[in-house]
């Protein structure tokens, strides 16, 4: 009974080991942690959308400001007649007619205006204040999963070494059992062994998928499937 458990968790193990093995498409590539921050920074959604807020609200200023300031308005006018008017020898009306105007007006007490002035500067510096929280948590949140993914590299490493550890104890157990200088019961437990370690190096694979997917969405970046923060 005993026997059949454990070839048939070691048949599963080593099915999903080799459907984890398989080479990924794309390549992976190896970042630092401050190009993982600035490449969150760069490309997540929020902190695209928190800077096109302080756009939008600097533009407002600016439209607010527009009454308030002196405005110039200038008029060129043309006519042409058929003739000179006269009136005896006197010309009246010529035949080209010119007439040009400058108008230069300037707001010197525009209460409401100046108060919508000053509303929507203050919302500038509330879109920056904004701005700069999502930057906070967005690099904060980057940061996190580059430090999992690191830790989750480094959990797969010592359950390999673990496993592969095993493994050379499940052999030697087989060789002294064969031998006669060993017993059943040695090889049985160096198979659980092995099993219940690789049981948990999948688990730390899983975990390694998981974080590097975190980090892909925190980033925005979808060619990039093994980002490895050095």
């Amino acid at each position: 009974m005993v026997r059949l458990w454990l070839t048939g968790l070691l048949g599963y193990l080593g099915l999903a080991a080799t459907a984890l093995a398989q080479p990924a498409s794309q390549p992976v590539k190896k970042i630092g942690l401050g190009a993982a921050v600035q490449r969150a920074l760069a490309r997540n959604p929020n902190a695209v959308a928190a800077q096109a807020e302080i756009a939008r609200a600097e533009a407002l200023v600016r439209q607010a400001r527009a009454s308030s300031l002196p405005s110039l308005t200038a008029n060129l006018t043309y006519t042409r007649l058929d003739g000179e008017r006269k009136r005896g020898e006197l010309v009246v009306a010529g035949a080209n007619t010119f007439n040009a105007n400058l108008q230069l007006s300037l707001p010197l007490v525009h209460g409401q205006r100046w108060v919508q002035w000053r509303n929507a500067s203050a919302n500038v510096e509330v879109a920056r204040a904004s701005a700069e929280e999502v930057r906070r948590q967005l690099a904060a949140t980057a940061a996190r999963a580059c430090l999992t993914i690191v830790a989750q590299h480094r959990a797969v490493e010592v359950n390999e070494r673990a496993r592969d550890t095993a493994r050379e104890h499940l052999s030697f157990a087989r060789q002294r059992f064969t031998g006669g200088a060993g017993n059943r019961i040695d090889v049985v437990r160096a198979a659980t062994e092995v099993a219940v370690d690789e049981a948990q190096t999948q688990v730390a694979v899983g975990g390694l998928k998981r974080a590097q997917e975190a980090n892909r969405i925190v980033s925005a970046s979808f060619i990039l499937p093994g980002v490895h923060p050095s």
